[in-house]
């Protein structure tokens, strides 16, 4: 999986970049009857060798709606996934580039 190879795929003594990713989720309260979840995250990736911050993003307040709460999280998460997409990789790209 992409999480597992983010966090095993490269000897650390061989990385070129380091990738911190963190998210949390919150429950945002009822909307005409469905459950809406709230994900935030932020990314940030450095430099390996030199700890140098060479990107930063963050987002909040993604939204969820669904049911239940779970289902809620759920739909946040791949809200948080398009807009990771959409918005981020282009942004990284042209750092990177």
């Amino acid at each position: 999986s992409f999480r597992n190879w983010l966090t095993h795929g490269c000897p650390e003594n061989k990385a070129e970049l380091d990738v911190y990713l963190s998210q949390s989720l919150r429950e945002g309260g009822t909307a005409q009857g469905f459950q809406v979840a709230l994900l935030d995250f932020n990314l940030s990736i450095e430099d390996h060798r030199s700890h140098r911050q060479i990107f930063a993003d963050s987002y909040t307040g993604i939204k969820g709606i669904h049911l239940n709460n779970s289902g809620a999280q759920g739909e946040a998460a791949k809200n948080a996934s398009k807009k990771i997409k959409k918005e981020v990789i282009p942004k990284l790209m042209k750092v990177l580039l």
